[in-house]
């Protein structure tokens, strides 16, 4: 800085001296004139020339615009790439809330279900002592119908079985009879079946005889 300082004192010596000779003091220039020279040699101080002279400052400051229109364009960039994270961001927030409320929902379910378990398990523990107290009671009662000469033959379902299967017996034998019928009582032995039905056969013959001696009489 302070060689730029010395720069551009050197160049305000050079431009005073420029004006000497051209016959104009410095301070015969206007206060106007004067802070424009001013002026220009502050510009050309900030954009770091070490000449003040208009083409190079216009040049420098043509590639300052060039910069800073750059550099807004690469602002409107992050701008854009701000708005999309904070739609993605506010997306996210939204998803978030819905799955906090379906995580609320389902540990809501869990407490209802825990609480429905846990109310079977205590119905499910008392109709297990209701059974225990079930089971003694009905051994209590079978050792008094023991003791009164009792046995578990003469019930009412063992007689209701034993109906049944004297039912089923009967049908049975009354099937067997009407097998038997059909046989017009022939023996039960092959040999005295054969007998039986010769005698049968023997008496139709002799039948058949008297018949046609009595048909010859008639004639």
């Amino acid at each position: 800085m302070d060689r730029l300082a010395e720069e551009y004192n050197a160049e305000a010596e050079r431009l005073a001296e420029q004006l000497d000779l051209c016959g104009i003091k410095k301070e015969a220039l206007s206060s106007k004139a004067r802070l424009s020279l001013h002026l220009l040699a502050s510009t050309a101080s900030k954009l770091q020339l070490a000449e003040a002279r208009p083409e190079l400052v216009l040049a420098a400051w043509a590639d300052l615009l060039v910069k800073e229109s750059r550099a807004t364009a690469v602002l409107h960039k992050l701008q854009e790439g701000i708005d999309s994270l904070a739609q993605k961001k506010a997306a996210a927030q939204a998803t978030n809330q819905v799955l906090q409320q379906i995580l609320q929902d389902v540990q809501s379910q869990q407490r209802r279900l825990a609480d429905k378990v846990s109310e079977q398990a205590k119905t499910t523990g008392q109709m297990r002592v209701k059974q225990q107290e079930y089971c003694r009671t009905q051994a209590k009662y079978q050792r008094r119908l023991a003791a009164n000469g009792f046995t578990p033959e003469i019930t009412h379902a063992a007689l209701e079985a034993d109906h049944n299967r004297v039912t089923e017996l009967q049908q049975r034998l009354a099937g067997l009879q009407a097998k038997l019928a059909s046989y017009h009582h022939l023996p039960a032995s092959m040999l005295g079946a054969e007998l039986a039905l010769q005698q049968a056969s023997e008496r139709l013959v002799e039948k058949q005889a008297n018949l046609q001696s009595r048909l010859a009489d008639i004639e």
